[in-house]
């Protein structure tokens, strides 16, 4: 008898720990937190509104403590896109332009910055319309890595207007322009220079505006830039001088 009751028990005592084992589960594997990359630059477009002219700059600023290294896979850098309302396509600054089929590079230090431009002569557009820029660069890498061109993007909206009546005129190429323009008795003291988007190639000198006029240009081929636009910007001032100088920026030529 005493037997039997020890083996019950300890048939009991077994179940009791089956039991337990079956009721209790394996300790649960925490997930690895997904490590979101930080972004250590800035892009953003502005516009600027003249009259029959808009210009797109795209600027890149590094917020990093490391050295910005972007490869493209050609001498074309960035894009920019206007679109109307219906989204409809107006403007490609790459449409009809060839672009040396060969790697370029830009790098940014810490806190450095860097644009890209573009100006459309629209001649006319409905005035007050809503139209959209969308702008982006067009990097192979970054950093050695390979790079997603959609984080490298920015958008923002302008109001239209109409061209003037008597537009500037641009002409030639490689270093030489002509650049006239009609007279504008309302004007106050105009300057002009030339400019490739960084550097001033052209100090800012007086012309007169009393009549029709026309500025002569003559660049020697070490100062043209190899990638970029080069722009003649008018800056003409009120004829009582108490209000800021109006800028108007023209595209001479688009290298390359």
């Amino acid at each position: 008898m005493y037997r039997t009751i020890l083996y019950l028990a300890v048939i009991l005592l077994a179940l009791i720990g089956c039991g337990r084992q079956m009721g209790e589960t394996a300790p649960s594997k925490e997930e690895p937190a997904v490590r979101q990359e930080k972004q250590d630059y800035q892009l953003s477009v502005q516009t600027k509104m003249e009259k029959g002219q808009a210009t797109f700059v795209l600027l890149l600023e590094n917020q990093g403590e490391k050295k910005l290294i972007l490869t493209f896979p050609t001498a074309q850098q960035a894009e920019f896109i206007v679109e109307d309302a219906k989204s409809k396509e107006l403007y490609r600054y790459s449409k009809g332009k060839m672009f040396t089929q060969q790697q370029t590079t830009v790098q940014l230090e810490p806190g450095e910055q860097k644009e890209w431009r573009a100006v459309w002569n629209y001649g006319a557009i409905a005035e007050g319309e809503a139209y959209q820029v969308s702008a982006g660069l067009l990097p192979l890498q970054v950093n050695g890595k390979q790079a997603d061109q959609s984080k490298f993007t920015a958008t923002a909206e302008f109001k239209g207007g109409t061209a003037p009546s008597a537009p500037i005129t641009v002409q030639g190429k490689d270093g030489v322009y002509m650049v006239s323009g009609p007279a504008m008795p309302e004007a106050g003291q105009t300057m002009y220079t030339v400019e490739d988007g960084h550097n001033e190639l052209v100090p800012a000198t007086r012309i007169d505006v009393s009549k029709a006029w026309r500025v002569e240009i003559n660049l020697s081929k070490a100062k043209l830039p190899q990638n970029g636009t080069l722009l003649f910007v008018l800056q003409v001032g009120s004829k009582d001088g108490k209000q800021a100088p109006k800028q108007q920026e023209f595209v001479l030529q688009q290298f390359p």
